[in-house]
């Protein structure tokens, strides 16, 4: 290493350079990342677009790679320490900055098609009950190039979130809040705004920029999610 410790003092082994001192944490990881193979690095990006937390499983089918193959690839990350097991099949970052720096390393072009193929996979996994994924195939859905696709599962969530809450009965619990969030840019939600608005309280919009529609932009308060780093 570059300290020793002798004569109850920690001491330079050798003369420092500047190439001896990485210029952030960022520097680091991507030294890291620069020494892996081109499948591994390859994987592991498709890790970073997956999330901070992934499943071996979904990362082997988004990559179409065996089993076998996919868990050396993974050893050799974890050799590097850019991710570890939490419990059989499921791993994780070693830091949420690993994954940040892997993210945005990708082109946009790029990270676009990885976000579309990993929902794409989603919707394979999960055909028979979404309501499970809802949440995550909508982040990569509203990550994902302009499709059919994502038109098509933004509305089966709305249809889903319309089933499962009662308008009428949220309006019971308006008497305990002060402001009201709702996590959608859909124009649909207008109408649920202006009884919102009626009962005299604030109301605001969350979503990802490509997921507002017009209406909202135009006449509402509203958060870009994509504003908003982790």
């Amino acid at each position: 290493g570059l300290l020793v410790y002798q004569d109850n003092l920690w001491k330079t082994a050798k003369e420092i350079t500047l190439e001896d001192i990485p210029l952030s944490l960022e520097e680091v990881i991507k030294r890291r990342v620069k020494g892996l193979d081109e499948e591994t690095k390859e994987m592991i990006l498709q890790a970073a677009v997956i999330g901070e937390d992934f499943k071996l499983d979904l990362l082997r089918k988004v990559g179409n790679k065996d089993e076998g193959f996919i868990f050396e690839l993974v050893n050799r990350a974890k050799k590097m320490r850019l991710i570890d097991e939490l419990k059989t099949g499921d791993f994780h970052f070693t830091n949420k900055n690993v994954q940040g720096v892997l993210y945005n390393e990708m082109d946009e072009a790029k990270r676009r098609d990885l976000h579309y193929k990993v929902a794409k996979t989603l919707v394979s996994e999960h055909k028979d009950n979404l309501y499970n994924v809802a949440g995550a195939l909508s982040f990569h859905f509203g990550k994902s190039p302009e499709s059919e696709d994502a038109v098509k599962y933004n509305r089966v969530f709305l249809d889903m979130a319309q089933e499962l809450f009662n308008p009428y009965e949220i309006m019971e619990y308006l008497k305990y809040v002060d402001i009201v969030y709702i996590i959608s840019g859909d124009s649909d939600f207008l109408r649920t705004k202006e009884k919102i608005l009626k009962q005299q309280k604030h109301v605001k919009f969350l979503a990802y920029e490509n997921n507002f529609a017009w209406e909202i932009k135009t006449s509402s308060w509203f958060i870009s999610l994509d504003s908003i780093k982790s």
